[in-house]
């Protein structure tokens, strides 16, 4: 009865006041009601939900509808709890993530004190609350499928978009200096195409390990989303995605049942890209072998300044990080400005401070040794999820070294969400139970 009475003063702020404020209310109020009533669904949801952020202009604001289903998702969980009593049991990743929170609350009494770093703040601690009920409330074999079905989704819609981006201005590609620059590029709900590839390597390796602990139906759409996914991945033009994701799949070498469709795939994908680069393959075939030449190097020399740019804030503010970060270099030969360190833990110390990604690499820490212990005590589909896993975060590390994910809520969120599977992993054994009615 709230939930609806809140939705009617919705429709009343939508036809008075701002649609776009009551779009953001009747997400906020639908992930209250899902984390509230069926807690369980609240890492579906917000997976579901992804795409959705991308910022839009809301009362003199940017605001991420994302931002409001996490939001609203942590609220209703914390009244599940409260209302329901629900015992709460803090796990050594729950610990970490507190003080990953702690970090980030004194980081706000840093050199930079404005709105934004209070609804970061907000967001991540929002975020807090989505990891501890996804780690609570994981404890079925239909979890994971419902799971599963979400992450597809996002991926498939994310892959057709950046797809549909990419045939459409086919016409207008063009490739500079041997494939170091090529426009225009595919950028999906994400904004940009980085963001747009660290999104599909994530989502494609996610469902993969997922799809292969299913069988029929769910299989197959868990495969279609891996194989459009990265068919996407490949449009991005994204060198430093391209190199994650085969870091990622070679993983799976680790395990004799997965072995040969690894090496497969891989001669595949090699014999591909070797024909692309040999016999003219237009802005694709430019971008591959651009890996290859000497121009490489000229243009890593921008991130190796940006690296060292951000060591020197971080030594400078090591409890709190700067907030900000801005440098204008050379890349491929023109100035460009980067605002935000090409690198996942530098960019974290800069931002928030060197304990804030210390924190975060030891929740890291604790989501390969979850997944590494539980690849190694099973043998049986739950190895299989346990070796995607492994790969995911192998992937993840590896886009690590050359992008920074945490300014974009949707990467964000994806992010947090697979920690919580991950450090999961080596739990109890999922169950084949169905929920109580």
């Amino acid at each position: 009865m709230a939930a609806g009475a809140a939705l009617w003063g919705f429709a009343a702020l939508a036809v008075f006041v701002d649609s776009a404020v009551a779009g953001l209310g009747v997400l906020a109020v639908t992930a209250f009601v899902v984390a509230f009533s069926r807690p369980y669904l609240l890492g579906p949801f917000v997976a579901l939900l992804l795409p959705a952020g991308e910022r839009v202009h809301v009362l003199d604001a940017d605001v991420a509808p994302l931002e409001a289903v996490v939001g609203g998702g942590a609220v209703g969980y914390l009244a599940y709890v409260a209302l329901r009593r629900e015992p709460v049991r803090l796990r050594l990743a729950d610990w970490t993530f507190v003080a990953l929170l702690v970090f980030i609350a004194l980081s706000t009494l840093g050199a930079v004190d404005d709105s934004d770093r209070l609804r970061e703040l907000l967001f991540w601690g929002a975020l807090g609350v989505v990891f501890y009920a996804v780690g609570s409330h994981l404890r079925s074999r239909r979890d994971l499928s419902l799971l599963l079905v979400a992450l597809a989704v996002s991926t498939l819609f994310e892959a057709i978009w950046a797809l549909a981006e990419y045939l459409d201005r086919w016409s207008d590609r063009f490739s500079l200096l041997d494939g170091a620059i090529v426009y225009p590029l595919p950028q999906g709900t994400m904004g940009h195409p980085n963001a747009l590839a660290q999104f599909l390597v994530l989502g494609v390796l996610a469902v993969l390990a997922l799809s292969l602990a299913e069988r029929g139906a769910l299989r197959a759409i868990g495969f279609a989303a891996v194989c459009a996914g990265s068919l996407a991945l490949l449009v991005t033009f994204s060198r430093a995605s391209w190199i994650a994701m085969v870091v990622g799949l070679s993983v799976y070498l680790l395990d004799r049942r997965t072995r040969i469709p690894a090496l497969a795939a891989g001669a595949l994908v090699a014999a591909a890209a070797g024909a692309l680069a040999l016999f003219g393959g237009g802005a694709i075939g430019a971008r591959i072998s651009s890996l290859f030449n000497g121009r490489l190097g000229d243009l890593n020399d921008f991130r190796l300044q940006l690296a060292r740019r951000a060591a020197r804030i971080a030594a400078d503010h090591p409890l709190t990080g700067s907030g900000h970060f801005e440098e204008i270099g050379i890349y491929a030969g023109r100035p460009d400005l980067a605002t935000h360190p090409h690198n996942l833990f530098l960019g974290l110390a800069v931002f928030f401070g060197i304990p804030a990604a210390l924190a975060f690499a030891g929740l890291v820490v604790l989501a390969l040794r979850a997944a590494w212990k539980a690849f190694r005590l099973h043998t049986d589909t739950r190895r299989l999820t346990a070796t995607g896993f492994l790969a995911l975060l192998a992937a993840f590390l590896v886009n690590g070294l050359f992008e920074y994910p945490f300014w974009n809520p949707s990467l964000t969120a994806l992010v947090v969400l697979l920690l919580a599977v991950a450090v999961k992993l080596d739990g109890a054994a999922p169950k084949n139970r169905a929920r109580p009615a």
